[in-house]
């Protein structure tokens, strides 16, 4: 088996069914699956796609920029990369070129200027519908938990201060009220 069948096998097993669609120009939402130890999220990085890199093989990424506080930050996401469930193309710039670095020189109000509304375009994973249904299900799972565990230490709270009002008003009618006697004032107190 040469080097070339070989990468191609490689490359197969990490091919998506449906390839992303995306050039430069395009106001994009990213949706990525985070891992955060033992629990999954779906997080959204929305920007500009500066641009795309490679073929539409295993190699290609895209860079997006979003501009957040006056900060620019920019992602290169790989085209094939597992953890992207889903691409939606919000809006697109007409533009010439297909490396948009200039626009790291303009401000939003200028570059909102250059947009033009298109048509929403979402590429989504086929298995993205069903992680992201496991997600949420694992999430409101955990809440319903979370409010479990609640009600039940709200419980044993009022449990323990009912028992505590028990014992208080047992040891109050063992002990009866003693009556102290009338005393006289004595000619030390007079």
């Amino acid at each position: 088996m040469s080097v070339a069948d070989w990468k191609k096998t490689v490359e197969a097993s990490h091919h998506k069914q449906t390839p992303i669609a995306v050039r430069s120009g395009d106001v994009v939402r990213v949706w990525q699956k985070i891992v955060e130890g033992e629990k999954e999220r779906i997080a959204q990085f929305e920007g500009i796609v500066l641009k795309v890199n490679g073929d539409r093989g295993t190699s290609g990424t895209f860079t997006v920029r979003r501009v957040v506080d006056g900060i620019g930050i920019e992602r290169t996401f790989p085209l094939h990369a597992p953890t992207i469930v889903k691409v939606e193309k919000l809006r697109q710039i007409k533009t010439r070129r297909s490396r948009l670095f200039y626009l790291r020189d303009l401000t939003e109000k200028q570059i909102r200027r250059r947009t033009e509304l298109a048509d929403m375009v979402v590429w989504e994973d086929d298995k993205a519908k069903i992680e992201e249904e496991k997600i949420k299900a694992e999430q409101e799972a955990e809440a319903a938990a979370r409010e479990e565990e609640r009600l039940k230490e709200e419980a044993d709270a009022e449990a323990k201060v009912a028992a505590a009002k028990a014992a208080h008003e047992a040891a109050n009618a063992e002990a009866p009220a003693e009556e102290s006697p009338a005393t006289e004032p004595t000619e030390e107190t007079k």
